[in-house]
This record gives C-alpha cells, structure tokens and sequence, in this order.
C-alpha cells in the first residue's frame, strides 16, 4: 500500500514537473505587435532586428527616376522606378514603437502604412535550443522518478 501511494504521488510530481516546466519553457517575454493593416508587406508582425520586404506597384503614369523608400521621413533605401511595373526595399526595424513606413517621389505620392514594431523575443522558450534542452530535462526528471 506505501509503496501504490509512493508511485502515485511520484506519478502526480512528475506531472507537476512537466507542466511547470512547460510553461516555462514556451513562454517568450516578448512578441510582435500586430501592425495595421498594409498591403505592401506580406507580413503582420514586425519586430526589431527583423527584414521584411516592401513590395509596391508603380503606376504607368508614375514619373521620376526612383521611388523612395522612408521610415519615419528617413530614406532607407531608393529602387528604379518601372512604370507599370514594382519597386521593392528591405526594410530592417531599429527600434520598438511606431513607425511610418512610406514610399514615393516628388513626382508621384505613393503610400504610406502605420507599423507598430515589438521587441524580438527574448527568455526561456525564444528558441528552439531552449525548448529542446527543456524536453531533455523533463524526460531526465520522469525517468529518474520511475
């Protein structure tokens, strides 16, 4: 009889171990904010250190030698304009909050699209070496209750 009880509750600790070591594995201490809508990006998250590729169309009555691309009234990169084709860029995040990402030139307007950007997440779980030295502990914790 103490020894059925002894097993359950090293059944029921094990358990408490998994779960509590899953929690703590697969929780980042940071996410992506959700951006505005924007058809230029195919993306909807956006965080620091991160490269996301901006694709626009350009009108065929779209004059000028380039569009520009800004962040925030920053150029941050130029690309040929093809009338009645696309201009790309690359855009890399430098810092958490609010940004206006915009394209155009003096001759053609363009878009501009309202992007909040979240720090990369960071802690336990961010990675896939995280969670797979988290597993391996779990295991080794069971296996030495049985």
């Amino acid at each position: 009889m103490t020894k059925m009880i002894g097993r359950r509750a090293g059944v029921a600790a094990a358990m408490g171990i998994v779960a509590a070591a899953s929690i703590a594995v697969v929780t980042p201490t940071a996410t992506a904010a959700t951006a505005a809508p924007c058809a230029y990006f195919p993306d909807t998250t956006f965080t620091v250190g991160g490269t996301y590729t901006m694709t626009v169309p350009i009108p065929q009555t779209a004059v000028g030698t380039t569009v520009d691309f800004y962040d925030d009234g920053t150029i941050f990169q130029s690309d040929p304009n093809v009338q009645g084709s696309t201009a790309t860029a690359t855009w890399k995040p430098t810092y958490v909050g609010d940004h206006s990402v915009a394209f155009g030139n003096s001759a053609y307007p363009g878009d501009i699209c309202f992007i909040t950007v979240a720090a990369a997440p960071t802690g336990p779980g961010s990675s896939i070496t995280d969670l797979v030295g988290g597993l391996s502990g779990v295991l080794q914790a069971i296996s030495g209750l049985l």
